[in-house]
């Protein structure tokens, strides 16, 4: 009887109510869905997640943390990584990033590869990458980077590029190339001796490039790249072997307004002084960045700040003294004196900011 009673109930109950879906509470249910959440919401709801091994899987922030994995190669068998935003990959074992290597991982938008044993990166191994916004391949021993392995087709959204720490010895011609969003490149503590004259053609949101401790002895690779130069804002050349600088450097850096110069084995003579005044003349320049350490002349080994002398009182008086008269005399007489070796000796008396002044030698 009591079924008779039941059945018609459960009857009208579906035919009322035709799109309820059925729910499942207790603590089974609950269970289950946790194993089934989706690490991305463009995850097909029938696939099952399964995070690689030795990783940690964040569904709410789309990221897969494989740091100090053991891995030697990059995972591939994971269906998880197809939807993955943020994928880490540091302190791993991996020496090689082949080509094609991410192609399964579409929504990568950002990959951090650092503190691994990279040497070698081979042509297409960011192919597919195409919502990338953010690569870390900091401290790893890369050597070489080849030709186009960072284009616009591979990686159009790229905005960050950062290799610091490796063993680049060149940045050869067109190795970053018509990336139309890439902002910022840090290439500082690498081995760097040559930069080709269009090795970032077709930037032209570049604003931040970062050349520190490096072993470039020319800065001619700026008027190169005049062109990709043009929204340069931050310029990082500190700690190189740089002795002079082209005379007509700040033209190819117009919108530059923190140049970091320093740690360099300058020769101040003339062309250098040019460069400085250059810079004073424009404004909105970060002048504080903007010392030297003179490696010549040798009496000027200390650091060089240049100042305005207009805030200054000189008094200034002159006189004659004698040379000693001995055998290495008749040397030392400047030209045009005659025979007379007489030295000229030129008194300046400064009042102002003390500590400010330092002797200039233009040659």
């Amino acid at each position: 009887m009591k079924w008779k009673i039941l059945l018609p109930a459960v009857s009208i109950v579906l035919i009322l109510l035709p799109e309820m879906k059925a729910v499942c509470v207790g603590p089974q249910c609950h269970a289950i869905r946790e194993r089934s959440v989706p690490i991305n919401r463009k995850a097909r709801s029938d696939s099952t997640v399964h995070c690689p091994k030795n990783c940690k899987c964040n569904s709410t922030f789309y990221s897969v943390n494989c740091n100090a994995a053991d891995f030697h190669n990059i995972p591939t068998q994971a269906s998880v990584l197809q939807n993955t935003h943020n994928l880490h990959l540091g302190y791993n074992r991996i020496v090689k990033i082949s080509s094609g290597a991410f192609s399964h991982m579409k929504h990568l938008q950002s990959l951090a590869v650092v503190q691994n044993r990279v040497r070698t990166i081979d042509s297409g191994a960011f192919k597919g990458l195409t919502e990338l916004r953010i690569l870390y391949l900091n401290w790893n021993r890369i050597r070489r980077i080849p030709k186009n392995v960072f284009n616009g087709a591979d990686v159009p959204q790229l905005v960050t590029l950062n290799l610091p720490g490796n063993e680049l010895e060149s940045i050869e011609s067109e190795t970053f190339s018509n990336m139309p969003l890439l902002r910022v490149i840090d290439l500082t503590e690498n081995r760097i001796t040559h930069i080709s004259q269009d090795a970032f053609k077709g930037l032209t949101k570049l604003s931040r490039l970062g050349l520190s401790h490096n072993l470039l002895t020319s800065a001619v690779w700026v008027i190169g790249n005049v062109n990709s130069f043009q929204s340069l804002k931050s310029l990082n050349i500190q700690n190189n072997r740089l002795k002079a600088l082209p005379a007509n450097i700040l033209d190819s850096l117009p919108k530059v307004s923190r140049l970091h110069l320093d740690l360099n084995p300058w020769i101040c003579d003339k062309n250098l002084r040019m460069v400085y005044d250059a810079w004073m003349m424009q404004q909105n320049r970060d002048t504080d960045l903007f010392s030297w350490f003179c490696k010549n002349p040798q009496n000027l080994n200390e650091t060089l700040r240049l100042v305005d002398l207009s805030n200054f009182t000189l008094e200034i008086s002159t006189s004659t003294e004698e040379a000693p008269t001995n055998d290495r005399a008749p040397s030392q007489a400047s030209p045009g004196f005659g025979h007379s070796h007489q030295t000229l000796v030129i008194t300046v008396l400064c009042t102002g900011a003390a500590g400010l002044v330092r002797w200039y030698i233009v040659n």
